[in-house]
């Protein structure tokens, strides 16, 4: 619940109602079942989170958010295991904006839908290319967020990925982030079985998971990083 009073925070029909949306958003940003008073620091962190979601949604729109691959090696085979996708966004103005930054922004607002559908695909290409270019196969893992996973038509849009950059299926492994898999622990069996079917890797990047869900990650067949 987020708190406006009059007329401490405002005095008109407008801006009360603004000022306790503000507040509310900050009580879900704190772990929800909360109550936030409205402040002057909550407006402005309010402003600042509007801007930077409009910038956020015109960077995804221009292609503006690029992906730096880092390699994971085996220093035993001096060989390189998989490359690991990540999101960059370099802004004219802010310059590089962290991605503790921004990604969280993009959940809040499903960006991250249009934003990990594009990072995917994306990093399914470049795997393509690799093993076209170099003569040898490298998994590409993708960091999936929550949201993404909790979406009805994931696996479905995961197979279509494939199906159009032509990706073998055991080349591309999903990272599962912290609390992928903690909302509806029967429909996250499933789809980590459907994945698991296609030929698709997972891997939690918790332990904690690993210890907590440990006939999930055995049903699926999870990697725990």
């Amino acid at each position: 619940m987020g708190i406006s009073l009059f007329p401490e925070h405002g005095r008109d029909g407008d801006e009360l109602p603004q000022r306790a949306d503000f507040a509310m958003y900050a009580a879900k940003r704190s772990g929800k079942n909360r109550i936030v008073e409205f402040s002057a620091d909550l407006g402005n962190a309010a402003r600042e989170r509007i801007t930077l979601e409009g910038e956020l949604r015109r960077a995804i729109a221009e292609g503006e958010i690029s992906i730096e691959y880092q390699p994971e090696f085996d220093l035993a085979n001096r060989t390189i295991v998989r490359f690991e996708a990540l999101a960059r966004w370099n802004h004219a103005q802010m310059g590089a904006v962290s991605p503790q930054r921004f990604i969280p922004v993009a959940e809040e607002s499903g960006l991250i839908i249009p934003l990990g559908a594009s990072i995917m695909e994306r990093a399914c290409r470049a795997a393509v290319g690799w093993q076209r270019e170099q003569g040898q196969a490298v998994p590409v893992a993708v960091n999936v967020s929550s949201v993404e996973f909790a979406q009805s038509s994931f696996v479905a849009d995961v197979k279509e990925i494939l199906r159009r950059t032509g990706l073998e299926p055991r080349l591309l492994q999903i990272e599962l982030t912290e609390s992928a898999t903690l909302t509806g622990m029967d429909r996250a069996a499933t789809v980590m079985q459907d994945l698991k079917k296609m030929g698709v890797s997972l891997a939690l990047d918790e332990l904690r998971h690993w210890i907590l869900l440990p006939e999930l990650s055995a049903q699926a067949g999870v990697r725990c990083d």
